[in-house]
């Protein structure tokens, strides 16, 4: 098995470690935990921390503190993300299954997903809305040398369930995070024999309040 390449941004596990991530996005980010050793220290990291503050914080003349301390830490978790740790190869699993958590949640395996056919190479499976999430779930498959364009969305979390894509001149492969904050409007290009199946979960673009003055 090849190295992981792509992992979770510092921001994106801080809130998962708060338990404010949208628990589609979250969905897709315990996926990639499974591979990943990496993030899964990262993430044990940042619970510790987060539970020692917690432990100390007792006044409100503290909440200032607290915060500034939360975000400096989320900071400097961002910045040395790619430094903090090696790279280590992709953690021992079987290649065939689908990961623990997606399985466990739909009950599927790998040639159970019902696939709706699609203009182009591609084909998708739209999951059920998850309790709770703003974010929309769902596994895509792209033909080899297919091309699926990216839409616009709030933020978007992808792991690689078989196969490898590219996506800007990077290269995702089996177990990588693809963490996109922003719409990029670049394409996904199956880049395997066997093309790529993902899971994902897209978050709405964020919608701008709406001020009324006068009557």
């Amino acid at each position: 098995m090849t190295a992981l390449r792509h992992h979770a941004h510092g921001e994106t596990l801080m809130s998962q470690a708060a338990g404010t991530l949208d628990p589609a996005l979250s969905a897709v980010l315990s996926c990639h935990l499974q591979f990943c050793g990496r993030c899964r220290a990262h993430l044990r990291a940042m619970d510790d921390v987060g539970g020692f503050l917690l432990e100390g914080f007792n006044a409100p003349e503290d909440e200032d503190f607290f915060k500034r301390t939360m975000q400096r830490f989320s900071e400097d978790v961002a910045q040395n993300l790619g430094s903090v740790l090696p790279p280590k190869a992709l953690d021992p699993g079987n290649d065939v299954l689908m990961p623990a958590p997606l399985a466990r949640a739909t009950g599927l395996r790998r040639e159970t997903i019902p696939w709706k056919r699609m203009p182009h190479g591609l084909s998708r499976f739209d999951l059920p809305k998850v309790e709770g999430a703003a974010a929309s779930s769902h596994i895509v498959h792209i033909e080899p040398g297919a091309i699926l364009h990216s839409e616009r969305h709030g933020g978007q979390l992808i792991v690689v369930l078989w196969g490898a894509y590219d996506y800007g001149g990077d290269h995702f492969e089996r177990g990588d995070l693809h963490d996109i904050s922003e719409s990029g409007f670049k394409t996904f290009i199956g880049a395997s024999p066997e093309g790529v199946t993902f899971f994902t979960a897209v978050s709405p673009v964020p919608q701008p309040a709406i001020f009324r003055t006068g009557h």
